[in-house]
């Protein structure tokens, strides 16, 4: 009779250690950063491409200059939504700085009081952005990038803007592979003019004929949040059709009430007297 034969343990293996080393020369790297950093210089433009946020040390990372980087070295974004949420009922409790039209300084200005808010919804996106090279077709870089109604510029009306919030994920999630890819990290940052306190541009701003600063009043001005939403802009804009006015009869008629103002820079002051025009009409 023969025996049972014996159950066999495996044999355990040591983990290999793993090495890894250059698979380029210390000369190639530095050409390649010297080649990368001469292009950012001659071609990237200040205050469109990438500029210096107020209260910041270094130089921000706008989407235009990302796009200009990767086109550069023949590489298109590819995007993986990792995860999102949406609920459209549930409500949001926040609080909001009081603020009131000064019409010496021609602005609304902060009262030091806050008001209680409410609001309905919430989206979020979580989003990875891979840099293909065209011609291989190989992922050369990777980036995440995130947003969520949750955040101060959009929790007043979350369901209007979800998809505002995916785009704003895209965005940060291309400049984050682009930094990310082509070592850019201490050259530049990226999402400051998403999160940098509006009284800090606002003191900018007061400064801005007193202390010489790398960044135009101008510029600054884009990261102001919007008083007026794009649904109310919409709004007047219908309203204006419906008075029978030629494009450039509501044109002059604007200027008159609130001077050369884009949509983006309307006051909540300015869209009430917008609206109290069109009342009378």
């Amino acid at each position: 009779m023969n025996p049972e034969p014996k159950e066999m343990m495996p044999v355990r293996e040591e983990p290999r250690t793993l090495t890894l080393n250059p698979e380029v020369s210390l000369a190639e790297v530095q050409q390649a950063r010297k080649n990368v950093l001469e292009l950012i210089q001659k071609g990237l433009k200040r205050n469109i491409d990438f500029g210096q946020i107020p209260g910041t040390q270094k130089d921000t990372m706008y989407q235009p200059g990302a796009q200009q980087v990767a086109s550069w070295f023949n590489c298109m974004p590819d995007y993986r939504i990792l995860s999102e949420e949406h609920n459209p009922t549930i409500l949001n409790e926040y609080e909001q700085e009081e603020k009131r039209w000064d019409n010496s300084k021609r602005k609304m200005v902060k009262t030091g009081k806050s008001i209680a808010r409410k609001s309905r919804g919430h989206h979020a996106y979580r989003i990875q952005c891979n840099l293909i090279h065209r011609p291989s077709g190989q992922i050369v870089g990777a980036g995440l990038g995130s947003c969520s109604t949750d955040e101060s510029k959009y929790i007043d009306r979350p369901n209007d803007l979800d998809n505002t919030v995916f785009k704003m994920g895209k965005k940060r999630a291309y400049v984050d592979a682009v930094l990310n890819t082509f070592a850019l990290s201490d050259r530049f940052t990226q999402d400051m003019e998403d999160i940098v306190p509006e009284e800090v541009i606002e003191a900018t701003f007061e400064n801005v004929n007193k202390d010489p600063i790398p960044l135009q009043k101008k510029e600054a001005e884009r990261f102001i949040k919007k008083e007026v939403s794009d649904s109310e802009v919409e709004q007047a804009r219908e309203k204006f059709r419906a008075t029978g006015m030629t494009g450039s009869e509501i044109k002059q008629t604007l200027k008159d009430l609130i001077g050369d103002k884009t949509p983006e820079q309307w006051t909540r002051k300015d869209y009430d007297n917008i609206l109290e025009f069109l009342g009378s009409k």
